[in-house]
């Protein structure tokens, strides 16, 4: 009796530290939505509640405790800025946003024709070897295990580098302006930029050593700051590169020429003597652009063919 309700209180426990977890594709908008408290780190062990079938056929729930917090990484080029729980995912994830230009676009379609048109040896030479792929994958298997026995010895969220100019980075962010709450995701992730940045140079960094524990801790310099501040680029900003390049490539100069009268619609009509006259049947309140012109303007100016509704969707 004792062996059964042992059984039935079992939990199978799922360690996620050191763990690294890899969506190819874009992942439907629930996946984020059960992995959020997971990502939020509020405690090291978490509960996850799920229905099974048992070997009789009888459907009851199971639990299983997940421990410590992976590595998530997630590609995508749909926009999900719209989604419910956008900004919660957000400031959560750290986002790198690539600009995926039409140059770009061009050259990936070549790509894809390339991969099934050619032979893998033919492949290996005009596009990527297997020997580039090999060494692409040692570097990475190298530099993980420097970062783990550095953590090693660290205790449960301690970063284990030595920053010495916080409070300008800090006071930097503060004089861009009363940015409010979002402020404290822009410094957390410049923070976690310039911490992985500093680990993954560590070898070439000068260090703090506790010659009592073994701890040492790299120290941060402004060649990594640097970086950080490039890669951070659009990754705190909810605009898409594609969308800020267009905004100031079509949107910003189209809007400059508008002329400083507001848009109106007339007709014409006879008046006394048979002389004819102007009426305004409607007029803006408004100086602004119309979805037609930006779609027009966009075709001119970038080379893109884009329908009004299509200019709406992607841009506005």
């Amino acid at each position: 009796m004792k062996l059964k309700n042992l059984m039935q209180s079992l939990k199978k426990l799922i360690e996620l530290d050191n763990k690294i977890f890899l969506f190819l594709d874009t992942a439907q908008e629930g996946l984020f939505n059960t992995l959020m408290s997971m990502i939020s780190q509020d405690s090291n062990d978490q509960l996850y509640e799920f229905s099974d079938k048992s070997n009789t056929g009888k459907i009851g729930s199971k639990i299983n405790r997940l421990r410590g917090t992976p590595t998530i990484f997630n590609t995508q080029v749909i926009d999900d800025t719209r989604q419910v729980r956008y900004q919660e995912k957000n400031r959560r994830l750290i986002h790198v946003i690539p600009n995926t230009s039409t140059e770009k676009i061009h050259s990936a379609m070549g790509l894809i024709g390339q991969r099934y048109g050619l032979v893998d040896e033919e492949y290996g030479i005009q596009v990527v070897s297997g020997a580039d792929k090999e060494r692409a994958k040692e570097i990475v298997s190298i530099m993980t295990d420097k970062l783990i026995d550095h953590s090693k010895l660290l205790g449960p969220k301690e970063s284990g580098v030595k920053i010495s100019f916080t409070k300008s980075i800090a006071h930097g962010i503060h004089k861009g302006g009363d940015i409010g709450e979002w402020g404290m995701t822009v410094m957390d992730r410049v923070m976690r930029y310039l911490t992985i940045i500093t680990k993954v140079n560590m070898d070439s960094r000068p260090r703090i050593i506790d010659t009592k524990t073994g701890k040492f801790y790299p120290i941060s310099t402004f060649e990594d700051l640097r970086e950080a501040l490039d890669l951070m680029g659009m990754a705190s900003s909810m605009l898409r590169p594609y969308v800020a390049h267009w905004y100031n490539t079509v949107f910003l100069p189209t809007f400059k020429e508008l002329p400083d009268e507001h848009h109106k619609v007339t007709k014409e009509i006879k008046g006394l003597e048979s002389e004819k006259q102007q009426i305004t049947i409607m007029q803006e309140t408004e100086i602004g652009l119309t979805s037609k012109e930006l779609a027009q303007k966009t075709y001119e100016i970038m080379n893109i063919p884009i329908s009004v509704d299509g200019v709406r969707k992607q841009y506005v």
